[in-house]
């Protein structure tokens, strides 16, 4: 078996490559002469996969755990056991549970979950569970779409995600479920983080909080690179700057962005805002 297993195959020559791959693995298991570790590497190459000294299960399993793979739609087997060779270790049946609490959740593509978060396959479904309630409690109706969009958020710590809420809820931002649902990487950040940005926003770039409910990603920007905007903004057009829809300023491209300052400065420059962003980078680390 030396061609590689896709999903596009027809499913006679999938199955016969199952079949070839899996009598490999009974030889495998009688070649007792040859070291455990050089006959895994040997089936995991035949599959297509790297050699990996953090596989530990029978070859029968690294054969079944790959094709279930496959049979779910994961389209890149190679880097999903690459990011969490454990996976092979699995039995069908442990995944199976994973993938139908996935698809009772309203997620279509399991697959393309699996491989930007193979963790899923393998936690707790009560773990999982927990954070399904969490967004529910928020008014959040199509868990499914939010898991698409943030497969993560079925792993974020809950006690985090709650200060998020209790903050956002602080600030007067009543329908936190719709934000959730148009930005879930949001309860991804820690409430220091967003409190952090809702000070500089509100007390220097003089934004409301009616600006930051309807652009909530301005929360999870990195304050480095909202201050270094706003300054240079004031370096290059100190008398004009407050032309500019200030909101805009942020959620954009670099280059984006310096297109933004020349229509006010002539002077704006890439390369020059580049450097400047470093230096306040490199100030804020100082001061911390």
């Amino acid at each position: 078996m030396s061609e590689v297993l896709t999903k596009e195959q027809p499913p006679k020559i999938r199955a016969s490559k199952r079949s070839s791959a899996m009598e490999m693995a009974r030889e495998l298991i009688r070649g007792e002469e040859m070291p455990l570790q050089k006959r895994t590497n040997m089936l995991l190459e035949e599959l297509g996969l790297k050699p990996s000294v953090k596989i530990n299960s029978s070859f029968e399993m690294i054969v079944n755990a790959y094709f279930f793979l496959e049979g779910i739609g994961v389209s890149d087997i190679s880097k999903v056991v690459d990011k969490l060779p454990t996976l092979l270790e699995h039995t069908v049946g442990s995944m199976q549970k994973r993938v139908d609490f996935l698809k009772g959740l309203g997620v279509r593509n399991v697959g393309n979950i699996v491989e930007r978060l193979p963790r899923l396959l393998e936690y707790n479904i009560a773990f999982m569970q927990a954070r399904v309630d969490f967004l529910k409690k928020l008014g959040i109706k199509d868990i499914g779409k939010i898991v698409e969009r943030m497969p993560q958020v079925l792993e974020y710590d809950i006690e985090s995600m709650q200060a998020c809420v209790d903050l956002l809820r602080k600030l007067g931002i009543k329908d936190i479920g719709k934000i959730v649902g148009l930005l879930p990487r949001l309860l991804g950040f820690s409430a220091e983080h967003m409190q952090r940005n809702v000070q500089y926003l509100t007390g220097n770039v003089h934004l409301t909080i009616k600006d930051l409910e309807s652009t909530p990603a301005l929360l999870c920007l990195s304050l480095d690179e909202i201050t270094a905007r706003w300054e240079y903004l004031k370096k290059k057009a100190p008398t004009d700057y407050m032309r500019l829809k200030k909101g805009r300023l942020f959620c954009i491209t670099d280059s984006e962005y310096i297109e933004l300052v020349r229509s006010i400065s002539a002077d704006a420059r890439l390369d020059d805002y580049a450097s400047f962003a470093l230096s306040v980078k490199s100030k804020a680390e100082v001061r911390t």
